[in-house]
This record gives structure tokens, sequence and C-alpha cells, in this order.
């Protein structure tokens, strides 16, 4: 990508989020106590996870990744015919996110692009300087927390796996999955309201980013010829 997405980009996304869940559960249930983490270790415990994995809010290779695979396959079938790519080339000229896909697409296929004349013609064009890229939309993107709330849902199900319900009881506070990281994340200055954290739970099945990742690297396997 523009930004400076490399070929292993893509492979080493997928692999440190896996190696990061991992040593996370690991760590997590080596503390485990009686069925049952404290409260307070708990807590230092999943601020450290959020520490080592927080990003700056900036529009990073990383970010603009992992927010193109969410709407990927609204432009690039499984198919991937030529005449499709063709009209991605096309659309990607006014439409950002046609875009930001038929980048993606460009870097997954690499040196089997060559099959596509039309993305071949678009790479001659950026090039050259004949293609100037589509601005992105102005205003607040519907991606923007995406990465934080897939960490948080992640730390949740980790705390639910040993024990903690998600959420507290109607009509008491206590020491839910979710109250863990709320303490957690105000501990590392990313203050969030128990309603939000909550929020970001019930509504986990949204963030799709895991599941649209392998999506994206089988698709980028059977692209190839």
């Amino acid at each position: 990508m523009a930004e400076g997405l490399n070929q292993n980009m893509l492979l080493q996304l997928f692999l440190e989020s896996l190696e990061a869940n991992a040593a996370q559960r690991k760590n997590i249930l080596q503390l485990k106590k009686n069925g049952q983490l404290e409260y307070d270790l708990a807590v230092k415990t999943i601020a450290q996870n959020f520490k080592n994995r927080f990003k700056p809010k900036t529009e990073s290779a990383g970010l603009i990744f992992f927010e193109t695979i969410q709407y990927y396959h609204e432009y690039v079938s499984k198919a991937q015919s030529q005449q499709e790519i063709a009209n991605l080339v096309e659309n990607a000229k006014v439409d950002y996110r046609a875009f930001r896909s038929l980048e993606l697409f460009e870097f997954l296929i690499r040196e089997y692009g060559k099959y596509f004349p039309a993305l071949i013609e678009w790479q001659k064009d950026r090039i050259s300087g004949i293609f100037e890229p589509p601005r992105r939309p102005t205003g607040s993107s519907e991606f923007k927390n995406l990465r934080r709330d897939t960490l948080i849902v992640g730390q949740i199900k980790i705390l639910v796996d040993i024990g903690y319900l998600p959420t507290r009881n109607k009509g008491k506070s206590g020491q839910s999955a979710c109250d863990v990281v709320l303490d957690a994340l105000s501990s590392i200055n990313q203050n969030l309201s128990y309603s939000t954290i909550e929020g970001i739970w019930l509504r986990r099945e949204k963030l799709r980013s895991p599941k649209i990742l392998i999506d994206v690297l089988l698709q980028s396997i059977q692209a190839q010829p």
C-alpha cells in the first residue's frame, strides 16, 4: 500500500495477532488462582496486555490495512474475473474504498498481477503519475475504533475463560470482566465508561477482523494461477 505495506505485512499481522493472544492467555492462566484470578492482579495483567498492543491513532499502513479488509470483499469477489478487476480499476479512480481494495488485491496476488491487463495498465499509470488516488472521505471513519474494540473483546474473552462473568449482574456493581477492562484501561490513561466497554462486548459479533483476515489470506492463495 502507499503508506509502506511490504510483501510480508499481511502474514506478519496475522501471526503477530495469534502469537500475542496465545502469550496473553498463557500468562493469565499461569496467574489464575482458585478458579479465578484475583481482581487487582487481573487488572494489572490486562493493563499490561493493553499497553503492549495499543497503537497511536495515526493513519499508518497497519491501521489502513485493518480498515480495508472490512470492506474488501464488497469490491473483490472470490471469482476475480478479468471484467471485475477492470471495473475495479475504473472505480478506483473515484472511489477511495475501491482504490484501497485494488491496492490490497495488487499486493495479494503480487507477481500474478501480469494475468490482469487492466491491473498492469493501472500500475503503469501510477508509476508515471497519471493516476491520482481519490481523497479519503472527510469525517470520522466507522472503523476508527476497530483495533481498540477488537483488543477489548479479546481481553474480556480471556477473563471469561478463567471464571469472570462478562458483564455485571443487573443493578449490582461488581467485578465482571468488563470491570477489569475498565480499571485496566484507566490505569494506562485510556478512559472509557463501563457502558462503552459493555456495549463493545455486546456488539462483538460485528468485529469480524480475525475471520476476514483468514478469508483474505485464503483468497490470496486461491487467486494465484
